[in-house]
């Protein structure tokens, strides 16, 4: 009796396929990949430098999520040139921040895919702000072990 009602889901499945015929499945519109993810056009993460006067946010941009800023009495924004997507690099951290003095981002991502934290510092002023990897020792290092006693 198991077998029967086993056998119950998969004979409907059969049936549907046969019964819709090959001229259904060529007539199904397919979606476009993009309406599975989010909306392009979005944005988040607004934070406003301690001096007031600049609002960063996040941003997709040619498809990635980039760095935007402006000034609150500007109307059009910047974006910053990154290596990789703004992404925070681990879950519940923050994906970027204002200097102290209003006058740089600071960005937390993964530099280049290998799982590793950088900071960036983006100079606001500049005529095209580019994000700095302020990370100096770029080799591989040795892990610690502990000596044997």
């Amino acid at each position: 009796m198991r077998l029967r009602h086993g056998l119950l889901p998969l004979l409907a499945v059969v049936l549907v396929t046969i019964t819709a015929g090959p001229s259904a499945a060529e007539d199904a519109q397919l979606l476009p990949l993009k309406a599975f993810f989010a909306n392009p056009d979005a944005s988040w993460d607004y934070r406003v430098s301690p001096d007031g006067t600049r609002l960063a946010w996040i941003a997709m941009n040619g498809g990635r999520a980039t760095v935007h800023f402006r000034r609150l009495d500007e109307t059009t924004a910047r974006t910053v040139e990154t290596p990789r997507e703004a992404r925070p690099p681990w879950p519940g951290a923050d994906t970027f921040g204002w200097s102290r003095d209003g006058k740089r981002l600071l960005v937390l991502m993964d530099g280049n895919g290998d799982e590793n934290a950088h900071l960036f510092a983006v100079d606001i002023d500049a005529a095209e702000p580019i994000a700095r990897d302020l990370y100096a020792a770029r080799r591989r290092t040795r892990p610690v072990r502990p000596r044997a006693r």
